[in-house]
């Protein structure tokens, strides 16, 4: 992407174009290309693509499939041909048979100026398949308000995405490059006592 492209306010999200020498493609689950705005797993082929994974037969068969690297990640190209990331396939949290990006509400809740940073997951839940839950780290001395939270998220995105429960946390779990790992971050909220839970 071009500098003079990043004044435009709908290419701030964006990751850019594809190069010259590479297709970008949305697929969805049945391996089928889909059109412009549409979400689905990001596919990528071209000459520079890699042969494989070192010694790991079964998960390049599983990335590389009809000349098309299935790279993980959710998202769509609108129609002017920008890609836009929404999160990791493996992080898209199904609940009630609504898809909801970790990123989103992530985003959603980092607007609330009492909170500090917060992570999104998604945990098994007998009603709804998964249940959306959120780590979230406060600023010093504001009250734990959960219905605030929630509803402050729900008046955004609304209530599918809002986070069913909220663990309030003093840090969240990050990983060697000081990234937030959601994973590592689940890990801790729910096998971790020390974790505030909800009342």
């Amino acid at each position: 992407m071009r500098a003079d492209e990043l004044r435009e306010e709908a290419n701030l999200l964006s990751v850019g174009r594809p190069s010259s020498v590479a297709t970008v493609g949305i697929m969805n689950a049945a391996g089928a290309l889909l059109p412009a705005a549409e979400s689905g797993e990001i596919v990528v082929r071209g000459p520079l693509l890699m042969n494989g994974y070192l010694n790991r037969p079964e998960e390049t068969a599983g990335a590389l499939v009809d000349g098309w690297l299935h790279t993980g990640d959710v998202g769509e190209i609108d129609e002017r041909g920008y890609v836009f990331i929404r999160g990791r396939l493996r992080e898209l949290i199904n609940t009630g048979g609504f898809k909801v990006f970790p990123g989103e509400v992530e985003g959603a809740l980092a607007m609330h100026p009492d909170v500090v940073e917060c992570a999104v997951f998604g945990v098994p839940d007998a009603k709804w398949g998964e249940a959306v839950h959120a780590a979230v780290v406060l600023r010093a001395q504001v009250p734990r308000d959960e219905h605030a939270l929630r509803d402050f998220v729900k008046a955004t995105l609304g209530s599918v995405k809002a986070p069913k429960r909220i663990w309030w946390v003093d840090a969240l779990a990050r990983n060697a490059a000081g990234k937030v790992s959601r994973a590592d971050v689940r890990t801790a909220v729910l096998g971790d006592s020390s974790a505030s839970r909800p009342a």
